[in-house]
């Protein structure tokens, strides 16, 4: 019985314990990797529409998919199945077109903090007003072929008008929409219709 008097208190208090830790702890900030989930083996695969004049004009499909990981500059450098080289640098993804040097030009795809009205150069070494990319929100949903995704953040490249770029990257899954409006009369809109993600 003895033992059972000091047993109980000290459960109780080790519960209250970790209770009063959860809860009063910082809110759960995101990194650029739960919103774009790199490892082999992760594949999207996306519906790509065409539309001129609002009249759909052709519909493809792209299948993008981590292959390898390869070592740069003690980076892990992750290859997708086309030309593309994905690096985490810091508090920015950067995406490669070929294996990154020193010399290789690249894009940056999103960029802590990632929070609304952040922005950043989209092209290295552009510091033009048009190659200025920016967070709209990340608290968005977003409905497409492989389902309603919650919590995504919207990122937007205005060209000069009426040219206009935005993604929206879903939390643990990565780019679930990108519309591309190059003129009044052409828009691209890429979705996701499903994926595997690890």
């Amino acid at each position: 019985m003895k033992k059972l008097f000091w047993i109980l208190p000290t459960i109780l208090i080790i519960s209250f314990i970790g209770c009063e830790k959860g809860s009063t702890g910082p809110a759960l900030e995101y990194t650029i990797g739960d919103y774009f989930p790199l490892a082999v083996g992760n594949e999207w695969v996306y519906e790509i529409k065409l539309y001129v004049d609002d009249s759909l004009e052709s519909t493809d499909t792209l299948t993008m998919t981590i292959t390898e990981i390869q070592q740069w500059n003690g980076r892990m450098v992750y290859k997708e199945s086309f030309i593309n080289y994905y690096v985490y640098f810091e508090d920015e993804l950067r995406n490669y077109v070929g294996f990154p040097s020193d010399t290789t030009p690249y894009f940056v795809l999103l960029k802590e903090p990632l929070e609304e009205g952040n922005s950043w150069s989209f092209i290295s070494g552009f510091t033009d007003p048009s190659s200025i990319i920016e967070i709209e929100d990340v608290d968005i949903n977003v409905s497409v072929p492989a389902g309603t995704f919650d919590n995504c953040i919207k990122v937007r490249l205005p060209f000069i008008t009426p040219a206009d770029w935005v993604w929206f990257y879903a939390l643990e899954v990565g780019l679930v929409k990108q519309v591309l409006k190059s003129t009044e009369e052409e828009i691209t809109v890429q979705e996701l219709i499903e994926y595997e993600v690890h």
